[in-house]
């Protein structure tokens, strides 16, 4: 749908007030209230960023991606933290139902949304914080120690090791020259005034290995098997030697000459890896870094916010994730859930956008909203809910489906029309036609009711079949 054929705004948000509203008094008739309020403020939230259009300025694209993380990880909140599962249904089918609405009449085209590019980036900033915070967590940096002290001592067990170690170290280094001063030198801020005796010059290449003489190399490997294998026979050699053996095995033990080669190459290292990391984010910020990093302020933001209030809750409330959150800490472990979340919702945005593909069949979406809405009735009625919000419930689902529809007709022949009053008019003419609806039932069941013999289950099979009439009256429409 073009931006100028988009359903009436006005009739379009009366309809999505309409279809909140249902969805929260649904899940309060079952004691879930605020959870279906948490998550669907989140919806509401991701159909306003869904409708986010290609050409947007930077600050739009950021709060489109802090309106798409913070409202996906509300909805997931709202239903995650409902129980038992007949109210997580309650919860999940009318935020779901509200979701369907709002993207369908607040989005100008899903193939042209910046929606998918935001999830993009948006997980690509969440793998990062993740990262950090696996880097900065006092428990990850233990195990990283732990380890390097054992790589030590078993590097320094003994002379033999200690001189391979050496060896290799020597090798790494000369092989990490070349690539570290190259890229020093790209960083210099006056690259052609460099003298031509460059430093990238020094070390050797991967071809120098190749070409180093066979003897050689077939010595360091036999020295390798040697050191592991058979690892006191220089300690033999040494003590032949006296004096200058004891000296040789107390310098090769103490690792001093392994450490002033691992410092150049923990050096070439960090300048190596700087230098992918550079690599990476110009990749990914292509022509328009400001607009990537706007794309990606959602996967920034949120995790600091939702550690901020899981921080907030209970020991108790966090026992189940305890050992989680004692290895990510708070803001990986809120991270690393919203990676799960929006893979989970991008895979679900190309099922949707896939409209050619086979067994596909293209429904409004105010028609999948009536029919969403009409389980989450049916699922209320079987937990022993009132009449009069059962009757209601049907009622309002005849709201959102006529609200959705009027709205979009009337923003594709009118599309320049305000049509404020006009949408009042129909939207009240729908509410009495629902209030009289209710009442001629209400009466029925406090008349008729108790003068009739009712078989058991009779209700819900009424029910079921209610439901299956708004689904084909919805699938004739669509």
């Amino acid at each position: 749908m073009s931006a100028d054929r988009r359903p009436n705004r006005f009739g379009r948000r009366l309809t999505l007030g309409i279809a909140a509203v249902l969805a929260v008094g649904l899940s309060y008739a079952v004691g879930v209230g605020v959870q279906a309020l948490v998550a669907v403020v989140g919806v509401l939230g991701v159909s306003w960023a869904v409708a986010c259009p290609d050409g947007a300025s930077a600050g739009r694209r950021a709060a489109t991606s802090i309106a798409t993380v913070c409202g996906l990880g509300m909805l997931a909140l709202g239903i995650g933290y409902t129980y038992p599962p007949v109210q997580t249904a309650v919860v999940g089918t009318g935020a779901l139902a509200v979701l369907a609405l709002g993207v369908s009449l607040g989005a100008r085209s899903l193939t042209e949304s910046r929606f998918p590019d935001v999830l993009q980036s948006s997980v690509l900033a969440l793998v990062l914080v993740v990262a950090l915070s696996l880097l900065t967590n006092p428990a990850a940096l233990a195990v990283v120690a732990d380890g390097a002290v054992a790589l030590w001592n078993v590097a320094t067990s003994t002379p033999f090791v200690a001189l391979v170690s050496l060896q290799v170290a020597a090798v790494a280094l000369l092989l990490a020259l070349p690539p570290t001063t190259r890229t020093l030198e790209r960083w210099l801020p006056e690259r052609e005034s460099v003298h031509s005796h460059r430093l990238s010059e020094m070390g050797m290449t991967v071809a120098d290995v190749r070409s180093a003489p066979r003897l050689l190399v077939v010595g360091f490997v036999a020295e390798v098997y040697v050191a592991m294998l058979a690892p006191g026979l220089l300690d033999w050699v040494l003590a032949q030697l006296s004096v200058l053996g004891g000296v040789i095995t107390a310098v090769l033990e103490s690792g001093v000459v392994l450490a002033v080669l691992l410092f150049p190459l923990g050096v070439c290292g960090v300048v190596l890896v700087g230098r992918q990391i550079q690599r990476f984010a110009v990749g990914v910020g292509d022509e328009d870094p400001t607009g990537t990093a706007a794309d990606a302020a959602g996967g920034l933001v949120v995790p600091l916010v939702g550690a901020a209030w899981l921080l907030t809750l209970p020991s108790a409330s966090v026992t189940p994730v305890a050992p989680l959150l004692g290895g990510f800490g708070a803001i990986g472990l809120v991270a690393l859930v919203m990676i799960v979340v929006l893979l989970g919702v991008f895979v679900a945005w190309d099922f949707v956008t896939l409209r050619d593909g086979p067994g596909l069949v293209p429904l409004s979406g105010h028609g999948l909203a009536a029919g969403l809405f009409g389980l989450a009735v049916l699922v209320v009625a079987e937990q022993s809910a009132p009449a009069i919000l059962v009757f209601a419930g049907f009622a309002g689902i005849l709201l959102v489906w006529d609200g959705g529809e009027y709205a979009a007709t009337l923003g594709a022949e009118l599309p320049s029309v305000d049509g404020r009053q006009g949408v009042l008019a129909h939207t009240t003419a729908s509410v009495l036609v629902g209030v009289v609806g209710v009442t001629v039932a209400m009466l029925t069941v406090f008349v008729v009711g108790p003068a009739a013999s009712v078989p058991s289950g009779a209700g819900t099979v009424a029910l079921a079949l209610a439901l299956v009439a708004i689904v084909a009256l919805v699938a004739t429409e669509a």
